[in-house]
């Protein structure tokens, strides 16, 4: 399991102002592909994401914080004046990543702060789940209907908040 990165104080501040105005986060079901052949459960997971055309910005935040960087496909219009737009790098952190930099993120947030607080919601009810007995199941458990309906219903919630902002 990948180590979690110890996060500073200031790189928490820095990362948190950076967040609030380019970031994302969000409940996404990913595609079946992602799940593992065989796989019984939907693959729903609270996952953060920064786009911007600085990649050194965004390397930074991986040192200090984690995820990754990628380059985004163009698929973008030239600009009025003819000229090519500038690359697009993505930075993402996954599921356990997530949790862990929104938790350190959390007290300096100001514009996504709801929606931090909905995902690490999301993120605790999932190991919850996870860690509650499930009788005649060894490994990962099935998830119930009702577990299905109810982390869909939280990813349905912060599509809502998301579009209020």
């Amino acid at each position: 399991m990948k180590e979690l990165k110890r996060i500073s104080e200031q790189d928490a501040i820095y990362l948190a102002g950076f967040f609030d105005g380019e970031g994302c986060v969000g409940i996404y079901q990913r595609s079946a592909g992602n799940s593992g052949p065989g796989a019984k459960n939907p693959n729903i997971s609270a996952l953060l994401s920064i786009c911007n055309t600085n990649f050194a910005v965004l390397q930074h935040i991986v040192n200090s914080c984690g995820g990754w960087v990628t380059t985004l496909p163009r698929k973008c219009a030239p600009k009025l004046n003819g000229g090519a737009r500038q690359k697009q790098w993505r930075w993402s952190a996954g599921p356990r990543e997530t949790a862990h930099i929104l938790a350190a993120i959390l007290p300096y947030l100001i514009v996504k702060r709801d929606q931090a607080e909905l995902a690490l919601q999301f993120h605790r009810s999932v190991l919850e789940y996870m860690h509650r007995p499930h009788p005649g199941h060894n490994g990962k458990p099935a998830l119930t209907k009702e577990e299905v309906q109810r982390r869909f219903a939280l990813a349905d919630k912060m599509k809502a908040m998301k579009r209020q902002d």
